[in-house]
């Protein structure tokens, strides 16, 4: 890190909310360990949101009487496995 106004690397972290840990992974993964990368609340709550009108507009296709076509019918799908992948994440 170098900021050419001269500041100190810990005053730079410290501007930008992180300190010299942050910089670093917390060493090898462990045999079996699984990875789990990070996302923002924020992004999750984009990503269900989005798929949860998917479902929500199916819904009412069905209530409806409204058949779905195959291809709605796969977005559904895809809807419901992402939503469910996004809470492992919570």
């Amino acid at each position: 890190m170098h900021c050419f106004g001269g500041c100190a690397v810990d005053e730079v972290l410290g501007a930008i909310g992180l300190d010299m840990n942050d910089l670093f992974d917390d060493g090898p993964v462990q045999r079996g360990e699984q990875i789990k990368p990070a996302f923002y609340a924020t992004d999750l709550l984009r990503i269900i949101s989005v798929e949860s009108l998917i479902v929500a507009l199916s819904a009412i296709d069905i209530s409806n009487g409204k058949p779905l076509s195959q291809d709605n019918l796969e977005r559904l799908k895809l809807a419901a496995e992402r939503i469910l992948e996004a809470t492992r994440y919570a």
